[in-house]
Parts: C-alpha cells; structure tokens; sequence
C-alpha cells in the first residue's frame, strides 16, 4: 500500500478472464495468516489504474490457509477446514468497489475509499453472477494506512 508499483507488486493479465464471471476479479491467498487484504486492495486498485478493469468491475475474493471456492453456474461455494491453523482455515472475502481509487501512483501511498467485503466461512456461498451490495462491512485505505468501517 505504500506504493502500488513497487517491483515486487506484479500482476498477471488475463489469468482469469477465460472463466465465466470471473472477468476483472483478482485473487489472493493466505490473506489472514500473511496479513494479505492490503495487498488484495492494492492489487484491485492498480487494475483499475493500468485500465485492466473499471472501478464497477473490479472484484477480488481473498482465501485463508486450506479454502478454495469452488464455483457452479454462478455461486462460489466456500470450502475448507473451519477448525484448522487456529481458526484461519475455511474463510473466504468477496470484495468489489463502488468507486474508483483516490491514488494509484508510483512512490505514492494508496488512497482507495469504501471498498465493499462479505465474508463466507467454509460451506458458505457466494452468488458471484450478481455480486451483491449488502456487505457487512467495508475497508478503505487512506495515505497507505488500511482501516475497517462496519456498516
């Protein structure tokens, strides 16, 4: 966060696109244990900035240690262990953004404001067709610094 385009910030296009409804959605793993949401946000706002995805397009799905999200016609299902790696295992975050990043500039601490998350626990779904806005809380990092708002 404190500078989207450090050389060890990289990204790979089109890893997903080929799956349907996973066009402009970007995942990350270990996101709990390593610390990770940071660089999820960091991650979603630089596809918007290198033109890769539109602000209202852009999503990420975040997963612990041991948690996939297996998807059929449409609905992400979370599955792992919920009891394993204290806890940590078996979570999953669906995170979109309803408004473009503040700043997304090299050598300049991210500014990205009121980035939406649900989270889902092991045997939990996602509908990932539609993408829904009822998200318990949402998360903003501002200067570089992440914080969470609960609605």
């Amino acid at each position: 966060m404190a500078n989207p385009y450090d050389r060890n910030v990289t990204l790979d296009r089109s890893l997903l696109n080929a799956l349907p409804n996973m066009a402009g959605v970007i995942t990350d793993t270990h996101l709990v244990t390593r610390d990770r949401m940071g660089r999820l946000v960091t991650f979603m706002g630089r596809l918007v900035a290198d033109g890769w995805a539109s602000n209202a397009a852009v999503r990420g799905i975040g997963l612990n240690e041991q948690t996939a999200v297996v998807i059929e016609n449409g609905v992400g299902t979370v599955v792992g262990n919920p009891d394993g790696a204290g806890g940590r295992t078996g979570q999953a975050y669906f995170l979109q953004s309803p408004v473009a990043p503040i700043a997304v500039k090299s050598k300049t601490p991210l500014t990205y404001r009121g980035l939406q998350v649900e989270k889902r626990v092991a045997g939990g779904s996602y509908d990932l067709v539609h993408w829904p806005t009822i998200a318990p809380y949402s998360i903003s990092v501002e200067s570089g610094v992440l914080t969470s708002n609960p609605y």
